[in-house]
């Protein structure tokens, strides 16, 4: 099994289809990948996407004002989401038979995809 939270999503969108085609490799055509990303509604573009992570503020309350904007300048320099749509497809073409998504946080911002052949 291959687990991977929160990370690929710092890839530009062909350096994570290279990883997914790595993770199929590496699993020798058995076993289970799985991933936890942040994910974009379909037809929502990178910009809608932070703007709708900005209105969950009231739901990270714990955090200061000065974490919140430092949790934000980071989404706008490193994360770039991509469609549930796009990360089945990667698995896909990276060659698992299936790929499904399994979860989505309750605040819509991610979800958990599996692949498997």
């Amino acid at each position: 099994m291959i687990w991977i939270g929160m990370s690929l999503h710092h890839l530009a969108t062909e350096g994570k289809a290279r990883l997914v085609r790595h993770a199929r490799r590496a699993l020798g055509g058995v076993g289970l990948f799985v991933i936890w990303e942040p994910t974009l509604f379909e037809g929502e573009d990178r910009a809608a996407w932070l703007a709708r992570f900005s209105l969950q503020r009231d739901r990270w309350s714990t955090l200061s004002d000065e974490e919140f904007a430092s949790m934000k300048r980071h989404m706008l320099v490193a994360d770039f989401p991509e469609t549930a749509d796009t990360w089945l497809h990667m698995g896909r073409d990276a060659g698992f038979r299936r790929a499904e998504e399994i979860f989505m946080m309750p605040n819509r911002m991610g979800r958990v995809f599996r692949y498997w052949n």
